[in-house]
């Protein structure tokens, strides 16, 4: 009789539970306090596995252990199970389920403006670093808004139209040597923006003005990976956090750091280059947490598109040697670890579709 009641209030406490997705939920809260300033960092392509190998490489320790909040989101797209780059960064920047190919435009080519759009018109500077072309995938989600996967003169087209108060990254040619004629760094540099590349001088040597928009090309197309001596990475990561917030005064900014070569170094199943480019990422990672804990008004987010490669470790490898095993030469479905630091972090626990980080951003600085 004791053992009937017990399952009778077990039955009734079930059916008196209202289940609410956790997405639903995390949007309507508030965090307790709010950010001035929100940095993204993608590692696209970086899922646990990439994660873990990393740490074992880099004697048993990550710095994205320092963040105090971890969540996970779900990788998927409106028409297929493998999200690619352009749709998984879709997910973060205007919280659409977009096709693969569709960058920040829904199924029915509608589009919303993205996080950085929105950002910039509420006042708000905002940047771009990456390790890819600025054309490339991840960028052209928050920049622009295509029905199709279109050419990378398109994609500079659009940052043209809307330029960046910061943007890093290769790219050059797509810019200047274009099928139309129009040399579009010139243009942007008639609004008054700061551009050079590596042909003129090193970034290292850059001096920066703060009362102009600046950008740096860093290849005619793709920049080299680590191993082939690309060295701008980290450094543009901290030029841009200093640059970002002098040029903001009061309003703060948004800033999008991204390696899309950790996803290209999974797709081709090579884990040399995957752990170079991961270990730079985790670096870089580790150094946005040290200047955001100095500002005390900056939310910190890293989370991935995507997993690449299908990646994982043999149970014969060792600390000092990982033997890596692939199970695809495409992008996984597996979900994605998400970190967060600074106010508005809590608002990033739990597991949840990866359209919702676009949602917490906004309520984390309190869009309407």
């Amino acid at each position: 009789m004791q053992k009937l009641s017990f399952l009778l209030l077990a039955v009734l406490l079930l059916i008196s539970c209202k289940y609410i997705p956790a997405t639903s939920v995390e949007t309507e809260q508030s965090p307790t306090k709010r950010p001035k300033n929100v940095i993204l960092l993608i590692g696209d392509g970086m899922g646990i596995s990439q994660i873990t190998a990393a740490m074992y490489q880099n004697n048993n320790k990550t710095q994205l252990e320092r963040y105090p909040v971890i969540g996970l989101h779900k990788s998927l797209i409106a028409n297929d199970f493998g999200v690619m780059p352009s749709s998984g960064a879709t997910a973060f920047a205007a919280g659409i389920n977009a096709n693969n190919y569709f960058s920040s435009s829904n199924v029915d080519t509608l589009t919303r403006l993205t996080v950085i759009e929105e950002a910039k018109e509420k006042g708000l500077a905002v940047g771009i670093v990456t390790a890819s072309s600025l054309t490339g995938a991840t960028s052209a989600a928050f920049v622009s808004h295509l029905a199709y996967n279109q050419t990378p003169e398109v994609i500079a087209t659009f940052l043209a139209a809307n330029p960046l108060d910061y943007f890093v990254g290769g790219g050059k040619k797509y810019f200047e040597q274009r099928e139309d004629g129009r040399n579009i760094i010139q243009e942007m540099k008639a609004k008054g923006c700061q551009i050079t590349d590596f042909s003129v001088l090193n970034f290292e040597k850059v001096t920066i003005n703060p009362n102009e928009c600046f950008g740096y090309f860093t290849a005619d197309d793709t920049p080299p990976s680590k191993v082939e001596g690309r060295n701008y990475f980290i450094s543009a990561a901290i030029k841009g956090m200093n640059f970002l917030q002098e040029c903001t005064a009061k309003k703060g900014f948004f800033f999008v750091i991204e390696n899309e070569q950790i996803s290209w170094a999974g797709k081709a199943n090579d884990a040399d280059y995957m752990l170079q480019e991961a270990l730079e990422f985790d670096e870089t990672v580790g150094r946005v947490l040290d200047w955001a804990t100095q500002n005390k008004e900056t939310l910190v987010i890293i989370t991935a598109n995507h997993e690449a490669g299908g990646y994982s470790m043999s149970p014969i490898s060792t600390p000092d040697s990982i033997k890596s095993k692939f199970t695809s030469n495409y992008y996984t479905a597996t979900m994605i670890p998400v970190f967060a630091f600074g106010p508005g972090a809590e608002l990033f626990s739990g597991v949840y579709d990866n359209t919702a980080i676009y949602h917490k951003i906004r309520a984390a600085l309190a869009f309407k």
